[in-house]
This record gives C-alpha cells, structure tokens and sequence, in this order.
C-alpha cells in the first residue's frame, strides 16, 4: 500500500469515525429538535469534509502525474509555471 493510499484510507476512516461520534452524542442528549439541528450540523460538516477530501485526492493525482513524468517535462512543467 502506498503512502498516499494510506493517507487516503487513514481520512475516510476519521470522517466515519467523526461522524459517528456526532451521530451518538446527538442521540443521547435528548433527541427532539437538537436531534435534527444537530444532524444538518453533521450533514454540513459532512459536505465539507468530502470537499476537503476531493481537494486532496485531486492533489495527489497531479504529483503522482507530475512524479511519473520525464524529467525534461518536470523541468519544462516548472518553467512554466515560473513564467506565469
């Protein structure tokens, strides 16, 4: 399993992980309107998280792209984004 496969693995499970937790605190502290106030909370949070997750996943596609190129395009890659 590479490093990347790992950091991948290691965020999924802190998101259920984060959610559950929310999910039984909300539970047991009475229910009623705080249960559905407290669960748009965690469907928000939700949300974000999956779009940190995209964010990321994104970002190792483009090293792992830019990793696996020749160097010669590395170094053109570079350049270019040095000019702007």
């Amino acid at each position: 399993m590479s490093f990347w496969t790992a950091f991948m693995v290691v965020a999924i499970v802190g998101i259920i992980a984060g959610s559950i937790v929310t999910i039984v605190q909300l539970a047991t502290s009475g229910g009623g309107k705080g249960m559905k106030q407290g669960m748009r909370a965690l469907d928000e949070r939700i949300a974000d998280l999956e779009a940190e997750f995209e964010d990321a996943r994104n970002r190792v596609f483009v090293l792992e792209r830019i990793i696996t190129d020749d160097k010669s395009d590395l170094s053109r890659q570079i350049d270019d984004l040095a000019g702007g």
